[in-house]
Parts: structure tokens; C-alpha cells; sequence
């Protein structure tokens, strides 16, 4: 426990001194005149390696970004399951190249004749745009699991648990209409396992310049016990995106 509030320390301090020392254009990549409004459509499918029933999967989102508050909404829909999602982030401090905020997840998922599963995250959000082309996006927070198996909800209503939730996102900007990006996290938007089931994402978003239009398309590697010695590899899931800046 000690080493792990090390780790976060670290991190923290990090970002800060990153943010400070190479702060060399007086642009400020976090103030929105006008509310940033986005919708988009995601068709995706996975590997089946892993412990999702489904093949195929529609991710519909919409976004919202201001200058001190941000949020999305959207559903997984395919053959077995439903998922929900929602995020809201309040955006207290911020200054050219940084921006603090402390926000709430919520998800959840029915699995047909399954179980049905609420998971809260009460996350720290830090965004920070040292240079022009790179920024760091990162998330610290609790999850908090409540699942009702079918099976057993007789003599066991719910099922409660509840673990760390970290997420680190590295993105690359090599002409201003692309966007590359890497992330690490503990849980995705429709995926939210123990601290030790974690899933690495590589992925690509073009926004073609005066154009309202842009496409993403990322590939996502997912693991389970991953910090311990029975490591194995949980299967990929691939998903193409279009959206449109409303």
C-alpha cells in the first residue's frame, strides 16, 4: 500500500513539474469560448479470447467540453448484453497547460439472464499540454462494483467490491489535424474489472481542418493478473469511429 501511494505521488508531481518546465507557447489549450459539442457512432468487434459474450458491438456518444466542466453519455449495444455509461468532470483550476478536476463515473451493464452491475468511480483528472504536439491525460480514482448475479440473488442480493482505478493517456499531435495516441488504464468506458485486469490502447483520430466531420480507430489489448505471475492475455478489440462536432 505504502509503494502504491508512492507510485500516485510520483505521477502527481510529475505532471506538475512537466507542466511548469516546458511551458514555452502562451497558448491555452483548455478555454473554450463556446461549448465543444461532439456525436458519434462506433462499430466495433472483439477477438473472443477473452470474457466477453458478444462479437460484434454499436457504441453510440455524445460530448460536451467547457472550459471548467466536461462530460459524455453513451450505450454499448450488442447481442447478450446492454451497457450505459456517463461522466461528468468539474474543472476547478486550470491554467495554459494544465487543468485539475475531480469528476464521477457511472456504468452499467445487464448481461441477459446473467447479472446486472453499477459501477461508481470518484476520479482526479489531470490534463496537461506541455508542447504543441504531446499531452498527458490522466485520471486517478476509486471504483466502487455492485453486481446482482441471477444465480444466486436469493441468498446473495449483491455482490459488493471495490479497488483502485488509474488511467493514463499519452497523446501525439504531428500535424494539428491528427492525433495519436496511447492509453494504460484499469477500465474502459464499457469495462470496468479488478485494479489487475488492465487494458492498453493504441489509436489514431483525424480531424480534417474546417471540416465538422473526423474518424478514429484504435485497438485495444487487454490482460488479466497482470502484476502477478499467472499474467495471460485477455483478448483485443478493435473499433472504427465517425463523428461530428455539432
Amino acid at each position: 500500500m505504502q509503494k502504491k501511494k508512492k507510485v500516485l505521488a510520483f505521477l502527481f508531481i510529475f505532471l506538475l513539474f512537466f507542466a511548469k518546465t516546458f511551458s514555452i507557447e502562451s497558448k491555452n489549450y483548455f478555454e473554450y469560448p463556446e461549448p465543444l459539442l461532439e456525436a458519434s457512432l462506433s462499430y466495433g468487434f472483439n477477438s473472443q479470447e477473452g470474457f466477453e459474450t458478444y462479437i460484434s458491438f454499436l457504441q453510440p456518444f455524445v460530448y460536451v467540453n467547457t472550459s471548467h466542466f466536461s462530460a459524455f453519455t453513451g450505450m454499448q449495444i450488442n447481442k447478450g448484453s446492454f451497457d450505459f455509461t456517463s461522466s461528468g468532470i468539474f474543472w476547478p483550476f486550470h491554467t495554459e497547460r494544465l487543468r485539475v478536476g475531480l469528476g464521477l463515473d457511472y456504468h452499467y451493464n445487464y448481461y441477459d439472464a446473467v447479472s446486472r452491475t453499477n459501477d461508481f468511480i470518484i476520479n482526479t483528472y489531470f490534463q496537461t499540454r506541455p508542447f504543441q504536439k504531446f499531452g498527458i491525460d490522466l485520471s486517478l480514482g476509486y471504483l466502487f462494483k455492485a453486481r446482482t448475479i441471477f444465480a444466486i440473488e436469493d441468498y446473495k442480493p449483491i455482490l459488493w467490491s471495490r479497488c483502485p482505478a488509474i488511467s493514463i493517456k499519452a497523446n501525439f499531435y504531428p500535424v494539428d489535424s491528427v492525433n495519436l495516441f496511447f492509453k494504460a488504464s484499469s477500465y474502459e468506458a464499457f469495462r470496468y474489472f479488478i485494479f489487475l485486469a488492465p487494458s492498453f490502447t493504441f489509436g489514431t483520430k483525424v480531424c480534417p481542418k474546417d471540416s465538422k466531420l473526423f474518424i478514429a480507430y484504435d485497438v485495444t489489448f487487454r490482460y488479466v493478473d497482470f502484476f502477478t505471475l499467472s499474467t495471460y492475455f485477455d483478448g483485443k478489440e478493435y473499433r472504427l469511429t465517425i463523428g461530428l462536432k455539432l
